[in-house]
């Protein structure tokens, strides 16, 4: 069972990711991983069993996924936030991916992540 939703941005203060069309992908990750942690601490916010562990964003990728190692469980999640590069900015959705033997339990909590994440 997931205790732990570990939520990182995929870039940082020191990497700032693609950047096209005037957005920087790092920026628009760092604000929809606000978003995200808000609206999953709200969706749980009875369930005192799981925990929201962000990144931090002056953190390098290095010292988060160091960070994150020294208390993670396999049982627990991890999103990491990517905008994939296209030239068609009417492009639109998310995907949510579970690991291959991912339990009803976590497919729903994946499930109910992504629905979370496309209604921002």
């Amino acid at each position: 069972m997931v205790n732990k939703i570990y939520i990182e941005a995929g870039h940082n203060d020191n990497d700032p990711g693609a950047s096209d069309h005037g957005y920087i992908e790092a920026e628009e990750a760092k604000k929809d991983k606000n978003y995200l942690i808000r609206a999953l601490a709200f969706q749980l916010q009875h369930r005192t069993d799981i925990k929201i562990i962000p990144d931090v964003d002056s953190e390098n990728l290095s010292q988060t996924i160091s960070r994150f190692k020294k208390t993670a469980k396999k049982e627990d999640a991890l999103i990491s936030l990517h905008y994939n590069a296209v030239d068609n900015q009417n492009v639109r959705g998310v995907e949510v991916w579970v690991k291959e033997n991912a339990s009803k339990k976590e497919i729903d909590l994946a499930n109910q992540i992504c629905e979370t994440y496309s209604k921002m």
